[in-house]
């Protein structure tokens, strides 16, 4: 609705008036009596006070942009563009946009109309988590929350245990939230309590390669915001035997500048080692990994050695020891004794853990080289 009624203005502004056409132009376009926007005032357009100068309700159709000039015997004024507020009450279920509010109490909200600032419809919760976006269910295990036309599938796959919250020791979920997309109802984990760690997002602009596959190839020096780049050489985890678990692999750290390697484009020579293999009896020593200069220049080679495998039959039974390290400029860390886990890194959006020592009887987990470009 553009005006309410007004109290009297006096005879001064009796018979002005409203007169609404396309944004832009001159041309008239119809405003209306009432919310249902089936009856238009007439000439198109163009609404009139009374002798008191007061003015009837006037309903706007929010899928078009007005031009709105005031006429009275002093003048006139100008709005170009005026775009019509969102209704509170009512329902405009016979208009084909703006909100919709059916008897029921549902409310539907279109994308806005083209033209206007945007196309995506924005909430935002209130600054510092006081008044967070709500959506209450009506029914346990059933999704309050439905998106379609969204999700997709990819050459990545990704699998992970849902058995702990980043910055916690592993815990079952608190309970599973049902979301429906296309029609497909699915459930992502949910835990409570704190504290735990925020997500550090990756600065603007910056790339990190993170290789987990064990083998060797040869990475081409990359520029990142601050021109520098970290390394990181996680070695892979040694093998599980019969009631023990393997060592997990080292990790070294080095930071460079862009400039110090030689620039963009120089190259640098990694291996990812694999996790020893696990065994009823003595496990496997983990592979390390490596990175050694291939064209760049005033690089130190490092290397994460493997974990220890865990010991067993005909010998005595033990924990494998954690893997050195050696070669990072920054820093080289020892995997500890009989860690199924693994270190975690020193780049906050590595995915680390990596290395960690097989469970007994069980592999290690492989070993990880990353690069990051900050």
């Amino acid at each position: 609705m553009y005006r309410e009624a007004q109290s009297c203005l006096g005879p001064k502004f009796a018979n002005s008036f409203y007169q609404f056409t396309l944004s832009g132009t001159s041309t008239p376009t119809n405003v209306y009596q009432n919310g249902a926007l089936t009856t238009p005032f007439a000439p198109t357009g163009k609404v009139t006070t009374d002798a008191f100068g007061r003015f009837p309700a006037i309903y706007l159709d929010p899928s078009i942009i007005y031009r709105v000039q005031f006429f009275n015997s002093s003048g006139s004024w100008l709005v170009d563009p005026y775009v019509s507020q969102l209704s509170t009450v009512g329902t405009s279920s016979l208009s084909a946009f703006g909100v919709s509010i059916s008897p029921t109490g549902e409310v539907v909200m279109p994308a806005p109309n083209a033209g206007g600032s945007g196309i995506t419809l924005t909430l935002n919760a209130s600054t510092l988590g006081t008044t967070p976006l709500r959506l209450n269910g009506t029914l346990p295990g059933k999704s309050a929350l439905i998106v379609n036309s969204a999700v997709t599938t990819g050459a990545q796959t990704a699998t992970f245990v849902a058995a702990n919250k980043p910055g916690t020791a592993t815990s079952a979920p608190a309970g599973w939230l049902p979301i429906t997309c296309d029609g497909v109802q699915y459930y992502t984990p949910v835990w409570h309590g704190n504290p735990f760690t925020p997500y550090t997002p990756a600065p603007t602009g910056a790339i990190v390669h993170i290789f987990t596959t064990p083998g060797s190839a040869t990475e081409a020096i990359l520029v990142g915001p601050s021109q520098t780049v970290q390394m990181e050489a996680f070695g892979g985890g040694g093998g599980g035997a019969r009631t023990a678990n393997g060592g997990a692999g080292g990790l070294a750290y080095s930071l460079y500048s862009t400039n110090t390697l030689g620039g963009v484009g120089k190259t640098l020579n990694y291996t990812v080692g694999a996790g020893g293999a696990g065994s009823a009896f003595s496990g496997s020593v983990g592979a390390a990994s490596s990175i050694s200069a291939g064209t760049a220049t005033g690089f130190i080679a490092m290397t994460g050695n493997g974990g220890g495998p865990a010991g067993g039959p005909p010998g005595p039974v033990n924990s494998g020891v954690g893997g050195t390290s050696s070669g990072g400029n920054n820093s080289n860390m020892t995997g500890g004794t009989g860690d199924t886990v693994g270190l975690a890194g020193f780049i906050s959006v590595d995915g680390s853990p990596y290395g960690g020592g097989g469970p007994p009887q069980i592999n290690g987990k492989n070993g990880a080289v990353v690069f990051y470009y900050t």
